[in-house]
């Protein structure tokens, strides 16, 4: 179900939120008018869509997505998202509602979500390094986070696989209990077996994305859209540079590790052009190095790194599925 921002101006008194499994429910007051944005110490977060900012609502903290004006595709794919049947999951960001804000002359579209204190995990790695048992979890989380995405439940409530296309840190929340949640569907689409087709294709293009994260076969525009287990190889890619900041932050023997970078940060500085990364990726097939965990003992930590360099494979079929990733990651939990 799309909604329009324009659609919504006309009757702002009314709403729709969602339960989480679907079912939209009709309330009478706009939330909007009961949210006290804390604008006083600015966002916690900024996108290329907009901005997220804490706010109260009935005295809880949570998060508030606002939207640039010329962003409601944007803000309408994401509330769409959201409302996919089934898609609830103890590791996506949870959904509250959505909603359009009047400020005077001005109309934003705004998206209300739980609150995380700790930031997003690029935040975390920032000032924060891990050890094997918080990175066991991190990886854990997020192969399950991913998995419900890529899932295809048939029952009364169909959900299709949702396919992320910019899974990174910056991406990816911190929970209070050490653990992640996948959050920001701006650019995520819906994938159909039963119809074979892509839902929110209007403004699909193979190279979106943050470019760092993009799959080869994104840089290099060879990825079938056909195939529903080639668009969520290119998830499966994503994840694994995630994999090697988490580990880039690893202490080891209690031996600090250098400080946070991105993935490639030793070739490409800054935000890379497309050719740039596509030379780097495709070209020269180059992926970033593992030195700072050369000749480890760890039996665990080895399985990551080839559980990783299996994630960043050029062919996507040698990737692994989000489902092994699950099982896999949540057996090392069990062994800390």
């Amino acid at each position: 179900m799309q909604i329009k921002a324009n659609e919504a101006l006309d009757s702002v008194s009314k709403i729709e939120t969602t339960t989480g499994a679907g079912q939209d429910e009709l309330v009478q007051r706009t939330i909007s008018k009961d949210i006290h944005i804390d604008y006083d110490n600015g966002p916690i977060g900024k996108g290329r869509f907009g901005t997220v900012w804490k706010a109260k609502w009935n005295g809880d903290d949570i998060a508030v997505k606002v939207f640039f004006s010329m962003h409601e595709s944007s803000w309408s794919r994401e509330t769409d998202i959201f409302q996919t049947n089934l898609f609830h999951h103890e590791h996506i960001l949870r959904y509250i509602t959505s909603d359009i804000m009047g400020l005077g002359c001005t109309v934003n579209m705004i998206i209300l979500t739980e609150y995380h204190p700790l930031g997003s995990l690029f935040d975390y790695l920032q000032n924060n390094t891990l050890n094997i048992n918080i990175l066991s979890n991190f990886l854990y989380s997020i192969a399950s986070g991913l998995n419900h995405l890529h899932l295809e439940i048939f029952s009364t409530n169909y959900k299709p696989c949702v396919i992320h296309r910019d899974l990174k840190t910056k991406n990816i929340l911190v929970k209070n209990n050490l653990e992640c949640c996948i959050a920001d569907f701006g650019l995520a689409v819906k994938f159909d077996s039963l119809t074979n087709r892509i839902y929110g294709l209007e403004d699909f293009s193979l190279r979106q994305g943050s470019v760092r994260y993009m799959s080869p076969e994104c840089l290099n525009e060879t990825l079938n859209l056909r195939s529903q287990e080639c668009l969520k190889k290119s998830d499966v890619y994503s994840f694994s540079l995630v994999m090697w900041e988490c580990l880039s932050r690893l202490r080891v023997k209690d031996i600090e590790p250098e400080g946070h970078r991105p993935p490639f940060y030793e070739y490409i500085a800054g935000d890379p052009e497309i050719e740039s990364m596509k030379h780097l990726v495709c070209a020269q097939m180059i992926r970033p190095r593992i030195n700072f965990l050369e000749n480890t003992s760890d039996q665990r930590l080895q399985q990551i790194i080839d559980i990783m360099q299996e994630c960043w494979s050029s062919n996507p079929a040698e990737r692994l599925s989000a489902l092994y990733l699950k099982k896999r990651f949540k057996k090392f939990i069990s062994s800390c």
